[in-house]
């Protein structure tokens, strides 16, 4: 009978433990600005972030490329397989906001595949907001700004210049 109290007993504690205990990794959830800032010792650890995938895929290698995730100002490298960044359909640019994803993946301030550079290394990509094309308004102050800066810099080039200028003789 003190057997079986036991075994319960024991079952019943690591039924309730946290997972974290039993080894598995937490993951962190932070921000590309928190990890740029190398502010937390996050190297090595399982992070979650999110942000818009802007510029293009670059392919890494045969079957990886990689993304960059821009969040709060700051733009993480993530290193993903190619068939994860498919889910990927809209990259930020001029005339465009880009898919907003979710990246869970190991941080590293100085990866040593990557040639010491910070990166993420992702597990997993979610698809949170796609992305849709920005109607970018010409603005017609700024046109007639650059009409009189033009207009001020050729008359100032025709200038005729005075001889008893200092500032072009030879002397």
């Amino acid at each position: 009978m003190r057997r079986v109290l036991t075994l319960l007993l024991a079952i019943t504690v690591f039924a309730l433990m946290p997972t974290a205990a039993l080894g598995a990794a937490a993951i962190v959830d932070v921000t590309p600005a928190t990890l740029a800032s190398l502010t937390e010792d996050l190297d090595g650890a399982t992070v979650r972030f999110s942000g818009e995938v802007v510029s293009e895929a670059l392919r890494a290698d045969e079957t990886h490329v990689w993304l960059n995730v821009s969040g709060d100002g700051v733009a993480m490298g993530v290193y993903l397989p190619a068939e994860m960044a498919d889910k990927v359909t809209t990259f930020g640019d001029y005339a465009h906001s880009g898919d907003v994803v979710e990246i869970v993946g190991v941080y590293h301030e100085a990866c040593d595949e990557h040639g010491g550079d910070m990166d993420v290394h992702a597990t997993e990509l979610t698809l949170i907001t796609p992305g849709t094309e920005r109607e970018q308004r010409p603005q017609l102050w700024k046109g007639v700004v650059g009409v009189v800066g033009l207009i001020v810099a050729f008359t100032q080039s025709r200038r005729p210049r005075d001889a008893s200028d200092k500032r072009y003789s030879s002397d």
